[in-house]
């Protein structure tokens, strides 16, 4: 199997180039399917997956030079995607959920998991 190592890091090498060299686009929204927490998931790692190609756009450019810059940004990334992806569920949420009662919240949690 060590034979075999160099040529699959190469591969995987050649993955990571690749997919650098993808232009950064948002994803179209996650096709309704699943419940509602499963699809506001799914788009948050598209969401995600879209920042990491940014990120290694950025690092193969020069515009991130250090783990920290990459760090940051990649942080930055992750909550704009989980802000972005879950902004839908709180905006139901709040309309749903006015008047708050333990009955309303109950039926709101079952409803986002409902497929």
């Amino acid at each position: 199997m060590s034979r075999y190592a160099p040529a699959l890091l190469a591969a995987l090498g050649g993955l990571v180039l690749l997919a650098g060299r993808q232009p950064t686009v948002r994803p179209e929204p996650v096709p309704s399917q699943g419940s509602e927490v499963d699809q506001a998931f799914a788009r948050q790692a598209d969401l995600y997956t879209v920042g990491i190609t940014g990120a290694i756009e950025r690092l193969q450019s020069g515009q991130l030079t250090t783990d920290q810059q990459a760090r940051d940004w990649l942080q930055q990334m992750a909550d704009q995607a989980r802000r972005d992806a879950w902004m839908p569920v709180a905006q139901r949420d709040a309309a749903a959920l006015n008047p708050w009662s333990v009955e309303v919240q109950v039926k709101r949690l079952q409803e986002m998991i409902r497929e």
